[in-house]
């Protein structure tokens, strides 16, 4: 347990200006009821602002959760393949675009107080600023010309999480968070903001009944990727200096010190390692 602590978060009116100065005019508007559009919202940021940063505030503060920032509508984006299976579709989720302005502000200082008190591993490469799939595999290319420049074998072995945003468990994102630190008023918010969810289908005008939303971070959410960012986090504590992260997909390598110790070892790794992850993902 991390000796620093992040309890809550001040909303100011600058904030939630250089917010709504931020947002994409093309975005879609979610599922505000009257649909605002972020480009309505953009247009009157500085006329806005003042009164979102006073309402947020009260919100937060009080852990209340306005109900229409607790649904979704899902839209089925067709991938390839079979138009007829279900699972050759990409759900996107249509969230609230007020919703999203004061996620944005609580993600913003929710990162900086990982990143000040180091709390993320250096590994992470997802979701951070200045890292992404670049960073990572410049980092694994240098290790592994490091192996291959002092002739050691090593192994590489990638792991896909499958339909990972949908398989968190809400109350355990709770645990995960707590563990960085994060406590106090802004716990009780984010646990709010996990819970009582719901959401439906919409296709060409026509909507599925209101289901419960009882696991997964929200998708497309702004918070959601930080949230399975923190929840994933720990896999380097098992294996030290060997993983590489980014988005949905970990790396992980390790050396052999000689080549006739290699099958064994690597057949034990794999089955240790293929294991640890396996009772991670449905634990």
């Amino acid at each position: 347990m991390p000796c620093a602590k992040l309890t809550s978060v001040v909303f100011t009116q600058l904030a939630v200006h250089r917010v709504l100065r931020k947002l994409k005019v093309t975005s879609a508007g979610g599922t505000d009821g009257i649909l605002i559009p972020p480009i309505f919202l953009k247009h009157l940021s500085s006329q806005l602002s003042a009164t979102l940063a006073y309402l947020y505030q009260l919100f937060f503060d009080t852990t209340f959760m306005p109900p229409v920032w607790l649904i979704a509508n899902i839209t089925p984006i067709f991938k390839k393949g079979d138009a007829a299976l279900p699972t050759n579709y990409r759900p996107i989720s249509l969230t609230c675009s007020i919703c999203k302005i004061i996620e944005s502000i609580v993600k913003d200082q929710i990162v900086s107080y990982l990143l000040t008190h180091g709390l993320l591993s250096k590994e992470q490469h997802a979701f951070i600023a200045k890292h992404s799939t670049i960073t990572n595999l410049l980092e694994c290319v240098h290790d592994w010309a490091l192996s291959l420049h002092n002739r050691v074998p090593q192994d590489v072995i990638y792991f896909d999480f499958s339909h990972a945003f949908d398989c968190v468990d809400h109350s355990k994102v709770c645990i995960k968070v707590q563990s960085f630190g994060i406590d106090g008023l802004l716990l009780s918010w984010i646990c709010a903001f996990l819970s009582n969810r719901t959401q439906r289908v919409v296709v060409e005008g026509f909507t599925s009944n209101w289901v419960n939303v009882i696991s997964g971070v929200p998708q497309v959410s702004v918070l959601g990727p930080i949230f399975f960012l923190l929840y994933v986090d720990y896999i380097t504590l098992a294996y030290p200096g060997t993983v590489r992260y980014k988005s949905l997909y970990i790396t992980l390598f390790h050396r052999q010190k000689t080549v006739a110790k290699k099958r064994n070892r690597n057949i034990y790794s794999t089955v240790k390692i293929s294991s640890t992850v396996s009772k991670y993902q449905t634990a």
